[in-house]
C-alpha cells in the first residue's frame, strides 16, 4: 500500500481496488479537549461576571456557572460514549466494484474520477 495523504484525522491509503482510508483516534479526544475548554471558559465567565457584574451580572451568573457545569457534562458523557462504540475506522473506496464500506455498511456509487482532500 503507498500512502496516499494523511493528516492529523486519518491516513488515506492506495490499494490495488482503491483507495483505504484508516481513521485515527485522535478526533474525540480533540472533542473533549475543546468542549471541556468551552465549559471551563463558561463557568470562569460566570464568576466574573458574577462578582464584578452588579445587579446584571448576579443574575446571569447563575446561568452561565450552571450552564458550564452541563457542557462539561455533556462532553464526558459524549466521550465515554465514543470510547465505548465499537466502530470500524476503516472506510473502503473499493473501485473495482463501485462499492462504499463505511463502518459495515456497503453503499454502491458511480464512477470516482478523482479525490480532491479538502481541509
Amino acid at each position: 500500500m503507498e500512502q496516499y495523504y494523511s493528516n492529523d484525522s486519518f491516513t488515506a491509503f492506495k490499494t490495488e481496488d482503491g483507495i483505504l482510508i484508516e481513521e485515527k483516534k485522535k478526533g474525540s479526544l480533540k472533542m473533549l479537549l475543546i468542549i471541556l475548554g468551552l465549559g471551563v471558559l463558561m463557568l470562569i465567565g460566570g464568576f466574573v461576571i458574577g462578582l464584578f457584574g452588579g445587579t446584571i451580572g448576579l443574575a446571569m451568573a447563575p446561568w452561565l456557572i450552571w450552564g458550564s457545569a452541563l457542557v462539561i457534562a455533556v462532553a464526558v458523557i459524549a466521550f465515554v460514549i465514543t470510547l465505548v462504540m465499537n466502530r470500524d475506522p476503516k472506510i473502503v473506496f473499493n473501485t473495482k466494484n463501485n462499492e462504499l464500506s463505511l463502518r459495515g455498511k456497503i453503499i454502491p456509487f458511480s464512477d470516482i474520477e478523482s479525490i480532491a482532500p479538502q481541509e
